[in-house]
């Protein structure tokens, strides 16, 4: 007969002995037609009470387009009878059960969801549904699964639709299991935080629901020092620092998931802008937005300042000939104007409301404000 590798049979039949014979053994099962005569086997134990045997193969041997049923009776004596022999593809009919789905750690920009189901077939399918999105995972059976959604707004309610099945299409009797949640607060600064956020697709790559720490330290020496780190475990992890203007392409150091580098020649007030390509085994690439760092910030006034630049307003952006400023106080701001090299293009001036940017070139600038001991850095762009 013909059988399929990787396919799983059922073998079927009745067997049983004599009441002279009593009591044997005897080994069945399916395997090769030939040499080298592979096959998949058991011993069942008969009686003189005609007996059912049912007994579960998946095909794992060479050559499964010439193969047999086999019936062996060894050295044992006695007599056999068998009878009612078939052999079928097995059909998995049965849902996963046990199933649960629960909120684990929950962050500003990414969720966690813990799945357990039990599955038969040893393999079970997470299915995720939120708004417009869907997304997908798999685990093993009667095993709790990490599952990381990631690309979420910070401070905003959630509710995902969890579903469980097995690869035959079988579904968990209560599916869906609705689990809701809110993300907390954005803690980040430009000296660390985590994102998710990468370059536009398909050039920015994929973190596959993941997401990255990044940190920012100037060094006593001056240095630089820029850290990324991935959420997510990753094989023959490169790295690479990427300067936005002029764009630079420069190696990191490598371990485990994380990736380093200290970059020199900035002097304190220097407001840089880099990001990190992550490439690794099996085609993976990811590269993460472009972060802008002030050199010598250690960001020891992070709340006050994260107040300040979110209440501070920049328009119209791009903007040509003059750029407008607004804040809560209506208070006059100390505002400087930096290239993507660093290089101070408008030196400090005091604004009551807008700047003259005329004398700039079409292009990409960094806008330091400052009101009070309050600071805070935005990009404008100039057409």
């Amino acid at each position: 007969m013909t059988l399929v590798a990787g396919t799983t049979y059922v073998l079927s039949y009745t067997a049983y002995t004599d009441a002279t014979t009593g009591t044997r053994t005897m080994t069945a099962g399916i395997g090769q037609n030939a040499t080298p005569w592979v096959a998949l086997t058991s011993n069942p134990a008969l009686t003189s009470t005609p007996t059912t045997f049912t007994y579960t193969y998946t095909v794992a041997y060479t050559s499964p387009d010439v193969s047999r049923v086999l019936f062996d009776m060894g050295s044992e004596t006695g007599y056999v009878f068998i009878d009612d022999v078939s052999l079928e593809v097995f059909v998995d009919t049965t849902p996963p059960t046990a199933f649960t789905a629960t909120a684990g750690t929950v962050g500003a920009f990414s969720m966690e969801l813990l799945l357990t189901a039990a599955d038969d077939s040893g393999t079970v399918t997470y299915g995720v549904s939120y708004g417009t999105e869907t997304a997908q995972t798999t685990g093993a059976s009667g095993v709790e699964t990490s599952f990381t959604i990631s690309g979420l707004t910070p401070e905003t309610a959630y509710s995902f639709a969890v579903s469980a099945s097995d690869a035959s299409g079988n579904i968990a009797t209560n599916n869906p299991i609705t689990v809701s949640t809110t993300t907390v607060a954005d803690t980040s600064t430009a000296c660390a935080g985590v994102s998710s956020e990468l370059q536009g697709a398909p050039a920015g790559g994929s973190l596959n629901g993941g997401s990255y720490d990044y940190t920012f330290e100037t060094l006593a020496n001056g240095d630089v020092s820029m850290t990324f780190e991935l959420s997510s475990t990753v094989t023959g992890l490169v790295a690479y620092a990427h300067k936005e203007s002029p764009f630079t392409e420069t190696q990191m150091t490598v371990s485990g998931n994380a990736a380093s580098i200290n970059l020199s020649g900035y002097s304190s007030g220097d407001v840089i802008s880099y990001a990190v390509k992550f490439a690794w085994a099996a085609s993976g690439l990811a590269i993460t937005k472009f972060f802008t760092y002030k050199v010598g910030d250690d960001c020891s006034t992070a709340g006050v300042d994260d107040f300040f630049a979110n209440s501070v307003k920049l328009h119209p952006n791009p903007a040509n000939g003059v750029v407008r400023f607004s804040t809560v106080t209506n208070e006059a701001l100390e505002v400087s104007v930096y290239d993507l090299l660093g290089k101070q293009v408008i030196p400090v001036r005091t604004v009551q409301s807008e700047l003259n940017i005329s004398s700039l070139n079409p292009g990409m600038y960094f806008v330091n404000m400052k009101q009070g001991t309050s600071v805070a850095t935005k990009k404008l762009l100039v057409n």
